[in-house]
Protein backbone atom coordinates (compact mmCIF):
# COMPACT_ATOMS: atom_id res chain seq x y z
CA UNK A 1 0.00 0.00 0.00
CA UNK A 2 2.81 2.39 0.94
CA UNK A 3 4.63 1.64 -2.32
CA UNK A 4 1.50 2.48 -4.32
CA UNK A 5 1.14 5.79 -2.49
CA UNK A 6 4.79 6.68 -3.18
CA UNK A 7 4.37 5.84 -6.89
CA UNK A 8 1.24 8.02 -7.09
CA UNK A 9 3.03 10.93 -5.37
CA UNK A 10 6.05 10.66 -7.69
CA UNK A 11 3.80 10.56 -10.74
CA UNK A 12 2.13 13.80 -9.63
CA UNK A 13 5.25 15.52 -8.28
CA UNK A 14 8.27 14.04 -10.08
CA UNK A 15 11.67 14.59 -8.52
CA UNK A 16 13.09 16.08 -11.74
CA UNK A 17 10.27 17.69 -13.71
CA UNK A 18 11.09 18.61 -17.28
CA UNK A 19 11.01 22.36 -16.65
CA UNK A 20 13.64 22.07 -13.90
CA UNK A 21 15.87 19.96 -16.14
CA UNK A 22 15.47 22.53 -18.94
CA UNK A 23 16.27 25.37 -16.55
CA UNK A 24 19.50 23.68 -15.45
CA UNK A 25 20.53 23.01 -19.06
CA UNK A 26 19.82 26.62 -20.07
CA UNK A 27 21.87 27.95 -17.16
CA UNK A 28 24.90 26.05 -18.43
CA UNK A 29 24.31 27.12 -22.03
CA UNK A 30 23.88 30.74 -20.95
CA UNK A 31 27.10 30.59 -18.93
CA UNK A 32 29.03 29.48 -22.03
CA UNK A 33 27.32 32.19 -24.08
CA UNK A 34 28.06 34.90 -21.50
CA UNK A 35 31.72 33.93 -21.56
CA UNK A 36 31.73 34.13 -25.35
CA UNK A 37 30.19 37.60 -25.30
CA UNK A 38 33.25 38.87 -23.43
CA UNK A 39 35.39 38.33 -26.52
CA UNK A 40 36.41 41.67 -27.97
CA UNK A 41 37.59 40.63 -31.44
CA UNK A 42 37.22 37.50 -33.54
CA UNK A 43 38.94 36.97 -36.87
CA UNK A 44 38.15 34.08 -39.21
CA UNK A 45 38.33 32.96 -42.83
CA UNK A 46 35.30 32.03 -44.91
CA UNK A 47 34.83 30.13 -48.16
CA UNK A 48 31.49 30.85 -49.80
CA UNK A 49 29.59 29.37 -52.74
CA UNK A 50 26.39 31.07 -53.89
CA UNK A 51 24.19 29.30 -56.44
CA UNK A 52 21.18 30.98 -58.02
CA UNK A 53 18.38 28.97 -59.65
CA UNK A 54 15.11 29.85 -61.32
CA UNK A 55 11.92 28.22 -60.05
CA UNK A 56 12.39 25.40 -62.57
CA UNK A 57 15.63 24.56 -60.72
CA UNK A 58 17.79 25.65 -63.64
CA UNK A 59 21.17 26.87 -62.43
CA UNK A 60 21.64 30.49 -63.54
CA UNK A 61 24.97 31.39 -61.95
CA UNK A 62 27.54 30.35 -59.37
CA UNK A 63 29.68 32.76 -57.38
CA UNK A 64 32.61 31.56 -55.28
CA UNK A 65 34.31 33.88 -52.83
CA UNK A 66 36.86 34.01 -50.05
CA UNK A 67 37.02 36.52 -47.25
CA UNK A 68 38.66 37.29 -43.93
CA UNK A 69 36.25 38.79 -41.42
CA UNK A 70 36.77 40.60 -38.14
CA UNK A 71 33.85 40.87 -35.72
CA UNK A 72 34.41 43.45 -33.00
CA UNK A 73 32.37 43.75 -29.84
CA UNK A 74 33.27 47.17 -28.47
CA UNK A 75 31.18 49.37 -26.18
CA UNK A 76 28.24 46.96 -26.44
CA UNK A 77 28.10 47.38 -30.24
CA UNK A 78 28.93 44.60 -32.67
CA UNK A 79 30.60 45.51 -35.97
CA UNK A 80 31.61 43.47 -39.00
CA UNK A 81 34.60 44.20 -41.21
CA UNK A 82 36.07 42.37 -44.20
CA UNK A 83 39.84 42.82 -44.44
CA UNK A 84 40.20 40.66 -47.54
CA UNK A 85 37.82 39.34 -50.19
CA UNK A 86 38.03 37.69 -53.59
CA UNK A 87 35.19 36.70 -55.92
CA UNK A 88 35.73 34.04 -58.58
CA UNK A 89 39.52 34.30 -58.01
CA UNK A 90 39.56 38.09 -58.44
CA UNK A 91 40.81 40.14 -55.49
CA UNK A 92 38.54 43.05 -54.60
CA UNK A 93 39.61 46.58 -53.80
CA UNK A 94 38.76 48.06 -50.41
CA UNK A 95 35.97 50.06 -52.04
CA UNK A 96 34.37 46.95 -53.52
CA UNK A 97 34.86 45.04 -50.27
CA UNK A 98 32.80 47.71 -48.51
CA UNK A 99 30.09 47.34 -51.16
CA UNK A 100 29.95 43.58 -50.58
CA UNK A 101 29.74 44.07 -46.82
CA UNK A 102 26.80 46.46 -47.21
CA UNK A 103 25.16 44.08 -49.66
CA UNK A 104 25.40 41.18 -47.20
CA UNK A 105 23.84 43.30 -44.46
CA UNK A 106 20.94 44.24 -46.75
CA UNK A 107 20.37 40.58 -47.62
CA UNK A 108 19.75 39.78 -44.00
CA UNK A 109 22.79 37.82 -42.85
CA UNK A 110 22.96 40.11 -39.82
CA UNK A 111 19.61 38.74 -38.65
CA UNK A 112 21.31 35.58 -37.44
CA UNK A 113 24.28 37.19 -35.70
CA UNK A 114 22.77 37.11 -32.22
CA UNK A 115 21.68 33.72 -30.97
CA UNK A 116 18.45 33.26 -28.98
CA UNK A 117 20.85 32.31 -26.16
CA UNK A 118 22.46 35.78 -26.28
CA UNK A 119 22.09 37.77 -23.04
CA UNK A 120 20.09 40.46 -24.86
CA UNK A 121 17.83 37.98 -26.63
CA UNK A 122 17.14 35.07 -24.27
CA UNK A 123 14.27 36.77 -22.41
CA UNK A 124 12.46 37.20 -25.74
CA UNK A 125 12.15 33.45 -26.35
CA UNK A 126 10.40 30.40 -25.03
CA UNK A 127 12.56 27.26 -24.87
CA UNK A 128 11.33 23.68 -25.17
CA UNK A 129 13.41 20.60 -24.30
CA UNK A 130 13.34 17.35 -26.26
CA UNK A 131 15.71 14.49 -26.97
CA UNK A 132 17.27 13.71 -30.33
CA UNK A 133 20.14 11.93 -32.09
CA UNK A 134 22.89 13.75 -33.94
CA UNK A 135 25.77 11.91 -35.62
CA UNK A 136 24.65 8.71 -33.85
CA UNK A 137 24.86 10.33 -30.41
CA UNK A 138 22.10 11.32 -28.01
CA UNK A 139 21.78 15.09 -27.63
CA UNK A 140 19.50 17.68 -26.10
CA UNK A 141 17.20 19.34 -28.61
CA UNK A 142 16.29 22.87 -27.54
CA UNK A 143 13.50 24.40 -29.62
CA UNK A 144 13.32 28.21 -29.65
CA UNK A 145 10.05 30.07 -30.17
CA UNK A 146 9.80 33.88 -30.10
CA UNK A 147 7.48 35.43 -27.54
CA UNK A 148 4.58 37.53 -28.81
CA UNK A 149 6.49 40.81 -28.58
CA UNK A 150 9.49 39.43 -30.49
CA UNK A 151 8.42 40.08 -34.09
CA UNK A 152 11.96 40.01 -35.51
CA UNK A 153 12.99 36.78 -33.84
CA UNK A 154 13.93 33.39 -35.26
CA UNK A 155 12.26 30.03 -34.81
CA UNK A 156 13.88 26.61 -34.90
CA UNK A 157 16.05 24.38 -32.75
CA UNK A 158 19.56 23.66 -31.46
CA UNK A 159 21.31 20.36 -30.78
CA UNK A 160 23.30 20.54 -27.56
CA UNK A 161 26.11 18.22 -26.45
CA UNK A 162 24.91 16.37 -23.32
CA UNK A 163 28.39 16.28 -21.76
CA UNK A 164 29.70 19.84 -22.12
CA UNK A 165 26.54 21.76 -23.24
CA UNK A 166 28.21 23.11 -26.38
CA UNK A 167 26.10 23.80 -29.46
CA UNK A 168 26.57 21.17 -32.16
CA UNK A 169 24.01 22.19 -34.77
CA UNK A 170 21.15 24.61 -35.32
CA UNK A 171 18.38 25.05 -37.86
CA UNK A 172 16.59 28.41 -37.84
CA UNK A 173 14.34 30.59 -39.94
CA UNK A 174 12.89 34.06 -39.50
CA UNK A 175 9.71 33.95 -37.44
CA UNK A 176 8.02 36.39 -39.81
CA UNK A 177 9.35 36.53 -43.36
CA UNK A 178 9.26 39.73 -45.44
CA UNK A 179 6.64 39.60 -48.18
CA UNK A 180 9.24 39.08 -50.93
CA UNK A 181 10.73 36.02 -49.17
CA UNK A 182 8.90 32.71 -49.48
CA UNK A 183 11.57 30.79 -47.58
CA UNK A 184 14.71 31.46 -45.58
CA UNK A 185 16.27 28.52 -43.80
CA UNK A 186 19.71 28.42 -42.24
CA UNK A 187 21.62 25.44 -40.87
CA UNK A 188 24.77 25.92 -38.80
CA UNK A 189 27.35 23.36 -37.69
CA UNK A 190 29.47 24.27 -34.67
CA UNK A 191 32.77 23.25 -33.13
CA UNK A 192 34.33 23.90 -29.75
CA UNK A 193 37.48 25.96 -30.33
CA UNK A 194 39.45 27.12 -27.28
CA UNK A 195 36.34 26.55 -25.12
CA UNK A 196 34.14 28.71 -27.35
CA UNK A 197 31.30 27.74 -29.71
CA UNK A 198 32.09 28.80 -33.27
CA UNK A 199 30.28 27.94 -36.50
CA UNK A 200 32.38 25.94 -38.96
CA UNK A 201 29.79 25.46 -41.69
CA UNK A 202 26.48 26.98 -42.79
CA UNK A 203 23.84 26.21 -45.39
CA UNK A 204 21.35 28.94 -46.28
CA UNK A 205 18.35 28.20 -48.48
CA UNK A 206 16.36 31.21 -49.75
CA UNK A 207 13.39 31.57 -52.09
CA UNK A 208 12.66 35.06 -53.41
CA UNK A 209 9.42 36.06 -55.12
CA UNK A 210 9.16 39.80 -55.70
CA UNK A 211 5.79 40.76 -57.23
CA UNK A 212 6.04 37.68 -59.47
CA UNK A 213 8.61 39.63 -61.51
CA UNK A 214 11.73 38.24 -59.85
CA UNK A 215 11.64 34.59 -58.78
CA UNK A 216 14.82 32.97 -57.62
CA UNK A 217 16.09 30.16 -55.42
CA UNK A 218 19.42 30.90 -53.77
CA UNK A 219 21.64 28.40 -51.96
CA UNK A 220 24.57 29.75 -49.94
CA UNK A 221 27.13 27.34 -48.54
CA UNK A 222 29.95 28.61 -46.35
CA UNK A 223 32.82 27.12 -44.39
CA UNK A 224 34.63 28.96 -41.57
CA UNK A 225 38.13 28.35 -40.27
CA UNK A 226 41.33 29.93 -38.89
CA UNK A 227 39.64 31.49 -35.87
CA UNK A 228 41.70 33.99 -33.92
CA UNK A 229 40.56 35.56 -30.65
CA UNK A 230 42.13 38.75 -29.33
Amino acid sequence: MKIKIIIIILSIFPLYPKDIILSNILKKIFKIQDNQERIKNIQFSALSTVKTFNFDNKLLKTIKSKRITIISNQNKFMTNKYIYMSINNTNLSQQNILKELKKNKREGKKSFQKSPFHSKKRNKYNFILNKANFNNKKVFKISVIPKENNKKGVIGYFYINKKNYNILFSELTLHKLPTFLKKMNIQMYYKNINNFNFPIKSNIDVEVNFLYLYKRKIIIQEEYSNYKIY
